[in-house]
């Protein structure tokens, strides 16, 4: 192999190195409430529903999904974040990981997409 084609190998695998730190990155606890308090976030569930949340700064928290409204509290957890809504899910708290893939966040429970969004 010549050294052309040995510089030409080694700029292709720097740039598919390049493409896969584009990928979903996990959010550590503290960037989430960096990034999503005080601010309303819109998208859908897994399953396609309308969503919008807002994470406040007193841990209290809204949300809109299809036509149901819900308010509750969050706060950060040692992997992510946690919810206890008044009416969904029973009033049980549910503790979720969220990544980011460029400007949306996809929030996951045990390992399933519960929901993408980005800020409004």
């Amino acid at each position: 192999m010549n050294t052309c084609t040995q510089k030409l190998l080694g700029v292709s695998f720097g740039l598919l190195a390049l493409g896969t730190t584009q990928a979903a990155d996990t959010l550590a606890p503290q960037q989430i409430a960096d990034l999503w308090m005080s601010k309303t976030m819109v998208g859908k569930t897994a399953e396609g529903e309308p969503l919008t949340v807002r994470f406040n700064t007193d841990g209290s928290a809204e949300i809109h999904v299809g036509k149901l409204q819900d308010t509750g509290h969050w706060r950060l957890s040692d992997t992510g974040y946690c919810l206890t809504w008044t009416h969904l899910r029973g009033g049980k708290e549910r503790c979720l990981t969220a990544q980011r893939d460029g400007e949306s966040y996809q929030t996951f429970i045990d390992g399933k997409l519960s929901a993408q969004f980005r800020p409004e």
